[in-house]
């Protein structure tokens, strides 16, 4: 995966206005420290306006450790496109220096305890109902998705190929789109493949 264009840009704390300064004081770490909190994580992050979900979803899929190789290999299944990154070694770059990622062992790495649980957070599911009615338009499409899922794991072109077959929604979104959510909540995660978790099953129970 290659790219003339740098995959994420962060902010410095210490270039952030005066106004700003003291808000930023208690999550200023010095570069490669790992965050303490999910809160600090959440701050981080939240310096990455334009790749912050991007960022999260990589991360949340990684196994403890990993190389770049399955980083790579995310990247591609997760994105579907290869326009954002610069490689799997600039997200590593990156993420160790901000001490999201951690080395661990002979070109290895692991996400640092505190993201791991921040990105817990993020995919709890506790906002499935809400989304789901939000987004009730496309309900077909979240069963089709979470259907195909509770038969076995599945790739991105496969799930596109699904939707592409499902009747009763606009067809302006692909499995990327439901995928997100769905990782979101918890339904699914990337293991060899999108798969449904322990509460995708239900979900799917539900759906059918």
């Amino acid at each position: 995966m290659t790219s003339s264009e740098p995959m994420l840009h962060v902010d410095d704390p210490a270039t952030d206005d005066a106004g700003d300064s003291a808000a930023a004081n208690d999550d200023v770490v010095a570069c490669g420290q790992a965050p303490e909190s999910p809160e600090q994580v959440a701050r981080m992050l939240s310096r990455m306006p334009g790749e912050r979900i991007v960022a999260e979803r990589l991360l949340a899929s990684l196994p403890d450790p990993f190389t770049l190789e399955q980083a790579d290999e995310r990247a591609a299944e997760l994105l579907a496109c290869d326009a954002w990154i610069g490689g799997p070694q600039e997200f590593v770059d990156v993420m160790m220096a901000h001490g999201l990622v951690q080395p661990d062992g002979d070109e290895r790495w692991r996400v640092c305890d505190a993201a791991r649980e921040y990105l817990r957070s993020k995919f709890d599911g506790s906002e499935l109902e809400a989304r789901l009615e939000a987004d009730k338009a496309y309900l077909p499409g979240y069963r089709a998705i979470v259907k195909h899922l509770d038969n076995g794991p599945a790739y991105l072109p496969e799930l596109d190929r699904v939707l592409a077959q499902t009747d009763g929604f606009a067809h302006d979104r692909s499995a990327n789109y439901f995928l997100d959510v769905l990782e979101r909540e918890g339904v699914v995660e990337w293991s060899d493949g999108w798969r449904l978790r322990d509460n995708g099953a239900e979900l799917a129970k539900r759906l059918r």
